[in-house]
């Protein structure tokens, strides 16, 4: 039974990024809860990088399970979401052989600029491409629903493989590849 149990959650293992829309704290706590209780139950690592109110309510919501998670604060002053990758790389390098590796995100947020949300924007794209399509990385992205305009929801549903709520994870249907091309080809026109 441990055989069968084991070679199933192999097989389940692969990179996964996903988009966790919610509305208010009470839906957020339930949604990171729900995922990273799986990853304290098969006793997988995990990492939550998160502002420290958020923080504050995951470690609140996961109870006596938040010991076994690690938190780490997003820098008020960085607006730079490029940082972000490094450290999902570095944890998953630290954690050689884990089945799987859950961490969860909110690089977007209110407050943040037209640039900033650019920049997210991209970074969200670019994490489809920075682990191995088998790499055992599974991501989680919440996008908070009342604070954040439809068009920041728009570009979530096209940057993540995956949408996840209320529990049940489903692929986006407006999900598209980033286009590695793009960007040097704007670059290009506007000298043109």
């Amino acid at each position: 039974m441990l055989l069968r149990k084991a070679a199933r959650r192999k097989a389940a293992a692969g990179f996964s990024h996903e988009a966790f829309p919610y509305s208010g704290m009470g839906e957020f706590t339930a949604g990171t809860r729900s995922f990273l209780g799986q990853a304290v139950r098969a006793g997988d690592p995990a990492l939550v990088i998160a502002t420290r109110l958020k923080a504050e309510a995951i470690r609140a919501a996961m109870g006596d399970a938040a010991g076994q998670i690690r938190f780490a604060e997003v820098p008020r002053a960085d607006g730079n979401p490029a940082r972000l990758i490094p450290a999902w790389r570095e944890f998953a390098r630290v954690h050689p052989g884990a089945a799987q590796i859950w961490g969860v995100c909110e690089p977007v947020h209110p407050g943040r600029s037209a640039a900033e949300l650019a920049e997210c924007q991209l970074h969200e794209a670019l994490l489809n491409i920075a682990f191995d399509a088998s790499a055992p990385v599974r991501l989680l992205c919440p996008y908070d629903l009342r604070a954040l305009g439809a068009g920041v929801i728009e570009d979530a549903h096209r940057t993540h493989p995956f949408i996840t709520r209320g529990g049940r994870r489903r692929p986006s249907a407006t999900f598209r590849p980033i286009d590695l091309a793009a960007p040097f080809a704007q670059i290009g026109r506007a000298h043109v």
